[in-house]
């Protein structure tokens, strides 16, 4: 079990200007939990749910407050389990679920248009390393590469992101 904080950064939210301009995920915060469970000492499976508390910047109408919602099961492999340093990739499938506090609204083509908040499915892979500070107690820094389907219902653009995090982890 552990929890994990760092940050996502963004990419564009639409395939098409939105009244001139390309509406895009910012750079900002995220953090969660996560469970993984060893099946032998160099292969596990992880359960994991990230919060990204975002916008939707350059849109129409400013920026928009955008939270999101990752929720991943990863494969995760340990290169050297035996060592004090364990470094190790991770690849997953999971679910992403956007929610904005009001809709993007403009033109496009000039057709009026209201774009909303939608969920995905998303894939990650990324790499990282554990230190045992403890037999029960490890620190974790992890990078992983992330493809998010759509975050928005209309004009939608699959999203290529990459998050960042630092995390502690214990065993029971």
């Amino acid at each position: 079990m552990g929890v994990h904080a760092g940050a996502l950064f963004g990419d564009d939210l639409t395939e098409t200007a939105i009244s001139g301009t390309q509406p895009e995920l910012g750079d900002d915060f995220a953090f969660g939990i996560n469970y993984t469970y060893n099946l032998t000492r160099h292969l596990g499976l992880e359960g994991r749910y990230t919060f990204n508390v975002n916008n939707a910047e350059e849109t129409p109408v400013g920026d928009i407050d955008l939270d999101l919602h990752l929720i991943d099961l990863n494969a995760v492999y340990h290169v050297n389990p035996h060592d004090p340093v364990v470094f190790y990739g991770t690849a997953g499938v999971g679910w992403a679920v956007a929610d904005t506090d009001r809709g993007i609204s403009g033109t496009v083509g000039g057709i009026p248009v209201m774009i909303g908040d939608d969920d995905s499915i998303t894939f990650n892979a990324g790499i990282g390393l554990k230190w045992g500070v403890t037999p029960d107690i490890s620190l974790r820094l992890d990078a992983r590469y992330r493809y998010i389907d759509q975050l928005v219902d209309a004009h939608e653009d699959q999203l290529n992101t990459f998050e960042t995090t630092a995390g502690v982890a214990w065993g029971f």
